[in-house]
């Protein structure tokens, strides 16, 4: 399961374990899109690989993760972020 953070509150743990951001990015734009799109698109190629070692519900359960990573990333509801820190 996913765990939900707020950013703020990411980078002040982060400030308190000594740590200074450098710099921050938001890039789930780069990441949940494409990731949801490429699997979206080559379903049918992924599944043959899929069901070579799972059943068919857990390919199925993949797919309906992806089409909801997608729209939660087009919502933004969902982030990926990208820090640089130094000591």
């Amino acid at each position: 399961s996913s765990e939900h953070y707020d950013i703020e509150i990411i980078k002040k743990t982060i400030q308190d374990t000594g740590l200074k951001i450098l710099e921050s990015k938001l890039i789930g734009s780069n990441v949940y899109l494409p990731l949801a799109e490429y699997y979206i698109q080559n379903r049918q190629s992924l599944r043959k690989e899929i069901l070579k070692r799972y059943q068919p519900f857990v390919e199925n359960i993949l797919f309906k993760s992806m089409l909801k990573m997608k729209q939660a990333a087009e919502d933004h509801t969902i982030e990926y972020m990208l820090l640089k820190c130094t000591k």
